[in-house]
């Protein structure tokens, strides 16, 4: 507060003899200066006591409220910091984390897929094997047809032939025992 009245004093000594040379009309009035200067020092020290402890006051308040202000930030970054870096531990441990839960999905995934592979492969055998088997099965029964056909067509032909030997030897015979009984 005395910095503040001592450059005061010193402004006012600057610029007085400006406004006293202005206000005599052009001359100067140094009884009038220094009587002028004197009432506005008495104005400056009756105000500096009157409002000077309030603005001392005021300014001390807003002083410890800035500082209490910076000391609250300060803490509060200090605090951030500190969650910051915990939360940089909690990433770098939930990238870890999904490192190795990838890891174990690829390795899951390759188990599964060459299970997937190895029971494709036995439905593929099997079915090689099934279809052989009706292959054989339906070759055989082909063959048995063929033969069945085969023999069909020559008991047919057998009948056929049975029939005009039959046929031929009984009209033989008929004719035996007409030329017998022709006779008689």
């Amino acid at each position: 507060m005395f910095n503040i009245l001592k450059s005061f004093i010193v402004f006012m000594f600057l610029i007085a003899p400006t406004y006293v040379f202005a206000s005599a009309g052009g001359e100067l009035d140094w009884a009038g200066l220094y009587w002028r200067i004197a009432m506005f020092t008495l104005f400056v020290i009756i105000l500096v006591f009157a409002i000077g402890k309030k603005i001392s006051g005021m300014t001390a308040s807003r002083r410890d409220s800035i500082v209490n202000a910076l000391h609250r930030a300060e803490i509060g970054l200090d605090e951030a910091n500190i969650r910051l870096e915990e939360h940089r531990i909690k990433m770098n441990k939930l990238d870890s984390e999904l490192g190795e839960l990838s890891k174990n999905a690829k390795d899951a995934a390759k188990i599964e897929m060459d299970n997937l592979l190895a029971e494709a492969g036995k439905q593929i055998e099997f079915m090689r094997e099934k279809s052989k088997a009706t292959m054989d099965n339906e070759v055989l029964k082909a063959i048995t047809d063929i033969r069945k056909g085969i023999v069909l067509e020559s008991i047919d032909k057998a009948e056929v032939l049975l029939k005009k030997e039959i046929k031929a030897d009984k009209n033989r015979k008929i004719d035996m025992n007409y030329i017998k009984n022709i006779g008689n």
